[in-house]
């Protein structure tokens, strides 16, 4: 068992200096690197594969949707690896994400569909398997095997968050 766990760390360490750049021949991937390079980094065969489902639910806009993504076998640690990977797998799954430096990435929009926080209140709240606000956001939280996970357009509530930073999508 002891040998299997130093083996992994080999492998994390190895592709961890490959996403900084060493042995890169990118050389944008030094500063910035790409979604799949950072998967890379956090990805690793001691993670055990995993179903998760992604639910991303609008019922107070029209037009009012409920779609979802089976992630089968993710080895994908965090929530927003397995959203980039739910976009590859379903075109009609979309995101766009404000990163935070120290904070990580603040959900801005999912299928099209715009929080607007500081017009109405409009925000993306996230939903554990228990239809609980998860403790942390897309960059933490790490939902278990069989978990569903909701992005739920929400109205009113404690969220805010300072729009200072650059935008992306996927």
């Amino acid at each position: 068992m002891a040998s299997r766990t130093y083996c992994c760390l080999v492998l994390c360490l190895c592709a961890i200096s490959l996403c900084s750049g060493k042995g890169c021949k990118n050389r944008r991937c030094r500063f910035y690197p790409t979604p799949a390079e950072l998967k890379r980094c956090v990805t690793c065969n001691a993670f055990q594969p995993k179903t998760v489902t992604l639910v991303v639910r609008n019922i107070l806009r029209e037009p009012t949707f409920e779609d979802s993504v089976k992630l089968r076998c993710t080895r994908s640690k965090t929530l927003f690896f397995m959203m980039q990977e739910a976009a590859d797998v379903d075109p009609a799954f979309k995101f766009s994400v404000t990163y935070f430096a120290h904070l990580g990435y603040f959900v801005n929009a999912m299928n099209g569909l715009a929080s607007t926080y500081n017009l109405d209140k409009t925000w993306w709240a996230i939903l554990d398997g228990n239809n609980n606000l998860t403790p942390v956001g897309v960059s933490s939280y790490v939902p278990k095997h069989g978990e569903t996970v909701t992005f739920n357009f929400t109205q009113g509530g404690g969220h805010q968050a300072d729009q200072d930073e650059g935008a992306t999508s996927a």
